[in-house]
């Protein structure tokens, strides 16, 4: 599995993601197998605290701001975070993986 955050006015290119991670193919994660991979429910998917590590992408317009909001788990609920602070603590590695 590969965990990827993009700007939520994005869309993701699996063509890209696929490439920067050296996949043959990345496919987004069936709903029934959201909550059991991930701990998270649809609309509540979070960087952080995710159930195991997992290769994490984050787009590298992030590093436009000081700061950006990434969900915490819970739906309707964000964190505002460093943008350094989020790439350190999940070891993010940033690409350009939007259409």
């Amino acid at each position: 599995m590969i965990v990827a955050c993009i700007p939520g006015s994005d869309t993701i290119d699996l063509k890209k993601l696929a490439k920067v991670s050296s996949s043959k193919k990345v496919e987004m994660i069936e709903m029934k197998q959201l909550l059991p991979m991930t701990g998270y429910l649809r609309g509540g998917c979070s960087p952080i605290g995710i159930k195991k590590k997992h290769r994490s992408f984050l787009h590298h317009s992030a590093l436009k701001k000081e700061k950006i909001l990434v969900s915490t788990g819970i739906r309707g609920l964000q964190i505002e975070i460093a943008v350094k602070d989020l790439i350190s603590y999940v070891k993010m590695e940033v690409k350009d993986i939007v259409v």
